[in-house]
């Protein structure tokens, strides 16, 4: 995974700079170089796609092999769906990375930039799906309260 994320870092520099360069017209980052190439601009944002894909597949089928031993590892309710949260959470950037890797590929070069703000989805898909899983957690530990309590007065009883 080290190994990843150090690939990772490089083109994440040259496609922030270039992003804050275009921002602040020029008062902050770097362009990218008069001399990159439209294979040059490609390739990076496709190491980028493919470095962010490969970071979150890694987590993610680490969560998949949790969820596939969730009967021996006896996991409770509460879990299942933190780990089912976890498997849906990390599939929207290797979905986002994705659709990178396509634009890389498919957009004419005027449009490339659209490789790079593609990102910023994930800042609005990844709120809303921690939102709707921090319901339906809350709703699986208010019942599991519910029926701790239920067992509890049981047992006063008995």
């Amino acid at each position: 995974m080290i190994v990843t994320i150090l690939i990772f870092i490089y083109p994440l520099k040259a496609i922030f700079g270039a992003m804050w360069y275009l921002l602040s017209s020029g008062q902050v980052g770097q362009p990218f170089s008069l001399h990159t190439t439209e294979a040059q601009a490609r390739t990076i944002f496709a190491i980028y796609a493919l470095g962010l894909i490969a970071i979150s597949a890694e987590i993610l089928l680490l969560n998949l092999r949790a969820w596939q031993l969730c009967e021996p590892l006896r996991l409770n309710a509460q879990e299942r769906l933190m780990t089912r949260g976890e498997l849906t959470g990390w599939s929207i950037p290797v979905s986002v990375g994705l659709v990178s890797l396509v634009f890389s590929f498919t957009l004419p070069i005027e449009q490339i930039a659209w490789c790079g703000w593609v990102y910023f989805l994930m800042a609005i898909i990844l709120r809303v799906h921690w939102f709707w899983h921090r319901r339906r957690l809350k709703k699986v530990q208010d019942r599991s309260q519910t029926e701790d309590a239920v067992r509890g007065q049981r047992s006063v009883w008995s």
